[in-house]
């Protein structure tokens, strides 16, 4: 099974997650944690369709490095969606 691209994942995740008519600027984020893990890791992000939660998973080579990417993703989606 291929491995969709990165730029494509974000647009299907911009798309998805629309605020007020404007894409999330967390789409920046995950496209630069992708950038930065290159073909070393991955970044999966998907919000519930019947709760209010997102999960954020990465795979990598540096424990310590994606623990910290996560955790930005994760601020990132808590900041456009406005929670607390």
């Amino acid at each position: 099974m291929a491995r969709e691209s990165p730029s494509s994942r974000c647009e299907q995740l911009a798309q998805q997650m629309l605020v007020y008519g404007r894409p999330l600027a967390m789409e920046e984020v995950i496209a630069r944690v992708e950038g930065d893990l290159g073909a070393e890791g991955r970044v999966v992000v998907r919000y519930s369709g019947t709760e209010s939660k997102a999960r954020v998973m990465i795979e990598g080579t540096d424990l310590s490095n994606i623990r910290a990417q996560a955790e930005e993703i994760a601020e990132s989606l808590k900041r456009e969606l406005a929670v607390t």
